[in-house]
């Protein structure tokens, strides 16, 4: 066959083929393709300015025309519509297929529930970084390091901080009692230790709350979505007083609370779940955002709607691993679009 012949033969079939569109009119598919045509012709894909018609069929004609083109190896110019055509199937079906799927959404879409529930430090403040001061002073005589923090201590109650981290060093002490002076001869002893220390950083440096977080909060206020504090630390009102937030939240769960109602702490649910019955929401409802891996388990054992972990240096993968539904850096991403 001559090569006249193969091109007559091509062109006729390309042909039939848009010959085939008019019939296609009137059914929902031909219009759900239609009008995904149009959308995509709106932004950038491959079939951008082939025309803005709203006939269903003119509009599939194009497409199957455009399409048949490129299948068939015609290439050139004169056989797309307004638009230059390739050869290769993968830069212009797949982009087609990509931008049909791609939809313009958030990492978190807060309208979609009725309460969140904030871990304090490393999500509302930055006094991460002052309970991990403080812990490597007490634990000095031990090496303590950064990963020690984020395995044995980080969001965990004072007490079992102390006897997780002692624990994995093999070193026994007494339980003591929670009136103990701050020392080293029990566990309590040294969990009070511990917390003065902190808190004489908080008082000589102050804390300021996350920018990121700010804004997020102002935009759950807006949506009307309820929120409280649940935080290990039974510093946690002394923190939300020394940032300017005291009367930010209606409900603050913290050490204290878990002492005084015996709730166990996290990685349990339980002060999560005391959480969000204060709130008057039911769990599934509600979304937990924490900076710990322990907090993280518990929102993801407690049956919580969403667990937003926030990484604050290093600790992404751990938070993952716990059970979170995305992870971020900062709290700000929630409030930016993205493609997906």
């Amino acid at each position: 066959m001559s090569a006249l012949d193969t091109l007559a033969s091509e062109r006729s079939a390309s042909e039939r083929v848009v010959e085939r569109v008019p019939d296609l009119r009137g059914r929902g598919s031909a219009r759900s393709e239609a009008s995904t045509l149009q959308t995509a012709e709106r932004d950038t894909g491959p079939l951008a300015g082939a025309g803005g018609g709203t006939d269903d069929g003119v509009e599939l004609g194009r497409f199957f025309e455009h399409s048949t083109a490129v299948l068939s190896g015609f290439g050139r110019r004169r056989w797309c519509p307004r638009r230059r055509c390739s050869n290769d199937l993968s830069s212009t079906i797949r982009p087609f297929r990509t931008l049909v799927k791609t939809r313009r959404v958030t990492i978190v879409d807060w309208s979609r529930h009725r309460a969140v529930l904030f871990d304090l430090d490393g999500v509302i403040t930055p006094t991460a970084a002052v309970h991990e001061h403080a812990w490597a002073e007490l634990f000095a005589p031990w090496d303590f390091t950064a990963e020690d923090y984020l395995t044995y201590v980080d969001g965990k109650p004072r007490y079992d901080g102390v006897r997780s981290f002692l624990g994995a060093r093999d070193v026994s002490l007494p339980e003591g009692s929670p009136d103990d002076p701050p020392g080293d001869d029990t566990i309590c002893a040294m969990g009070n230790r511990k917390n003065e220390v902190f808190n004489a950083i908080l008082v000589r440096d102050g804390v300021t709350p996350y920018p990121g977080t700010m804004r997020v909060l102002d935009h759950l206020d807006g949506l009307g979505l309820a929120q409280a504090i649940v935080s290990s630390s039974k510093n946690a009102r002394p923190v939300l007083r020394a940032a300017g937030l005291g009367n930010r939240f209606d409900h603050v769960v913290d050490g204290v609370t878990a002492v005084d109602e015996g709730l166990a702490g996290k990685p349990d649910p339980a002060m999560f779940t005391r959480g969000a019955a204060l709130l008057g929401v039911d769990p599934a409802e509600t979304v937990v955002v924490e900076d710990a891996s322990s907090g993280v388990a518990a929102g993801a054992a407690g049956g919580f709607g969403f667990v937003l972990g926030v990484d604050r240096g290093g600790n992404r993968d751990a938070l993952a691993a716990a059970g979170a539904d995305e992870v971020v850096d900062d709290l700000a991403e929630t409030l930016v679009e993205s493609a997906r």
